[in-house]
């Protein structure tokens, strides 16, 4: 049920941050929609895994709370992340 109230959270925090554009048809809400979603997975993988390796199980509870950390640290500069940066400050994937 958490699990549920996460993605709706997540459909609803998409129209917020690419409709702060205010435009549709400003080519940055692509960049600022990819870069919603490329943070809310990579802050829901990230901690999953970190449970995992940490204690020895998968948690799916910790990566409801990853992926709402991965949406609130985006939700300011979500516009400004360019390609390279994306996931390296997140803790993974880096060049």
């Amino acid at each position: 049920m958490a699990m549920v109230g996460c993605f709706i959270l997540a459909f609803g925090w998409f129209g917020f941050n690419a409709g702060s554009t205010l435009a549709g048809g400003d080519l940055r809400i692509g960049v600022v929609a990819t870069n919603t979603m490329l943070a809310s997975a990579s802050g829901a993988l990230f901690s999953l895994l970190y449970m995992w390796f940490r204690f020895g199980k998968p948690d799916i509870s910790m990566a409801a709370n990853g992926f709402l950390a991965g949406l609130v640290a985006i939700t300011a500069p979500c516009a400004f992340v360019n390609l390279r940066f994306r996931c390296d400050y997140r803790g993974g994937l880096q060049e």
